[in-house]
């Protein structure tokens, strides 16, 4: 995941939201309400039951990888 921040930010991305491969059905509005926390937040998480997250985003500044 962390390699997946690191391609989407060299792109040139502002923002870059990743989900679980287990849930290729995601319905789109999830996305939509993703990028619209995110324009005021500087990270968004979509909790799952199970206590992990389906969903994790960041905005190109406040993605920090120490040693990058």
């Amino acid at each position: 995941m962390k390699n997946a921040f690191i391609e989407a930010f060299s792109m040139k991305f502002k923002e870059c939201s990743i989900i679980g491969s287990d849930i290729p059905d995601l319905p789109l509005r999830i996305y939509r309400e993703a990028f619209t926390i995110s324009d005021e937040k500087d990270a968004v998480i979509g909790p799952s039951v199970d206590g992990g997250y389906y969903l994790i985003g960041f905005k190109d500044k406040t993605f920090l990888v120490p040693g990058i």
